[in-house]
């Protein structure tokens, strides 16, 4: 429902712009609305059939594609990410065995709280894990000796 000052004020426009531009003012407006439809329903019709074009062409091409099985250099490497030998020796952070077992168990609660309770749904990959206990060990190291 339309509140009572609204309707006045609509009122009024409509009264002023008869007033202003008369029965011509009404058609010539009618005549810009019914033009700006029909160019807008063109414009639609024509660049959508040339979009359609556009992409039955894209897509026939997509047919002939053969996406690449990756970069050379890696497929011949790729065995080296499945070695965790490196990430699994464990060497000391602190030189200190009582501060190294302390720094260890709170890594592996890091890692269990924080990181297991998003990584376990991308994937069942124990490497990124490992790696980031490897470069936690080395910060942590590199911070000692400072």
């Amino acid at each position: 429902m339309i509140s009572r000052s609204s309707q006045i004020y609509a009122v009024l426009g409509i009264a002023l712009f008869f007033g202003t531009f008369g029965l011509n003012g009404l058609f010539v407006f009618l005549i810009c609305i019914l033009c700006f439809t029909c160019g807008f329903c063109y414009i639609i019709y024509t660049r959508g059939g040339e979009k359609s074009k556009e992409l039955a062409a894209d897509f026939m091409n997509l047919k002939d594609f053969k996406f690449s099985p990756g970069i050379w250099m890696f497929l011949i490497n790729k065995n080296r990410f499945n070695d965790k030998s490196m990430y699994e020796q464990i060497h000391s952070m602190t030189n200190c065995q009582s501060m190294d077992a302390v720094l260890e168990q709170m890594l592996s609660y890091v890692v269990r709280d924080y990181v297991d309770s998003w990584y376990k749904k991308l994937s069942d990959d124990d490497l990124f894990k490992e790696s980031l206990r490897r470069t936690a060990r080395r910060s942590v190291a590199s911070l000692s000796q400072w």
